[in-house]
């Protein structure tokens, strides 16, 4: 059965992201952390994907299909059986962001910022876990050494989404190149580009800082699933959309 995309504001800028990104996306919902394609996953035989096979562009050409399952993964699998088709990503980004701890607020939200405080709470549990060369070494990485010395309390994650630019283009990256690296060998060997290949070799792999990001991303990759959603999943798969919504609207800054 094909997979039933429905229109979605929420990931609908999938269609201009790069293809390696889309990639990294689509191997969360395909593969599990050892690298073995799960029962749950019908990207690979989707007639979506499967005729732009020999296209180098499969992926960004296929974004409907990958997107189209992963609300079927936000969803509750009954309920899906019988409509067809999943629930948007703003419902899974909120699910996700309740499930991790983050405090959204009753206030109406956007997406953008939604996934800002997933961001921020996932870096500043991290920061915590931090001693001080690691801290150190942490504001170097972001170009916030200097500038954080007159921040007058602000955090230092705060700080980098308050300047906003390359800083906050990096903090995006270092969660979401944490979050590749933590998924497994076996998964993670199955990442494509520039960013997987730096943060899982050498980029974040050889920073001192790296280790408390992968604690604190590390446990919440342990949270239970809840009524059928599938939040291993879902949880890594919107952590690589963030990025990849941060690094496109950066880009169309430009």
């Amino acid at each position: 059965m094909a997979i039933k995309y429905r229109e979605d504001p929420g990931l609908k800028f999938l269609a201009m992201c790069d293809n390696d990104d889309v990639s990294n996306l689509a191997q969360i919902l395909i593969h599990d952390t050892d690298g073995e394609v799960r029962r749950t996953s019908s990207i690979l035989t989707d007639e979506g994907f499967t005729k732009h096979l020999d296209d180098p562009q499969k992926w960004v050409k296929s974004w409907q299909v990958v997107a189209g399952e992963l609300q079927l993964y936000g969803g509750d699998s009954v309920v899906n059986l019988f409509r067809g088709t999943g629930v948007l990503y703003e419902e899974i980004l909120s699910d996700v962001c309740e499930r991790v701890g983050v405090k959204l607020g009753s206030e109406e939200q956007e997406i953008v910022q939604k996934e800002e405080k997933l961001i921020e709470f996932l870096a500043d549990k991290a920061w915590d876990k931090m001693d001080e060369a690691q801290r150190t070494e942490f504001l170097e990485k972001i170009n916030l050494i200097e500038r954080f010395k007159d921040a007058s309390g602000l955090s230092p994650v705060r700080l980098a989404l308050a300047t906003g630019g390359a800083a906050a283009m990096l903090l995006y990256e270092y969660v979401a190149g944490a979050m590749l690296a933590s998924l497994g060998a076996g998964l993670a060997a199955r990442f494509a580009g520039p960013m997987a290949a730096q943060f899982i070799g050498t980029r974040l792999g050889a920073a001192a800082f790296a280790g408390p990001f992968a604690v604190v991303l590390g446990v919440a990759l342990t949270v239970p699933m809840i009524s059928g959603a599938a939040y291993r999943v879902t949880m890594p798969a919107v952590i690589q959309i963030a990025y990849m919504r941060k690094k496109y609207l950066e880009r169309d800054l430009f």
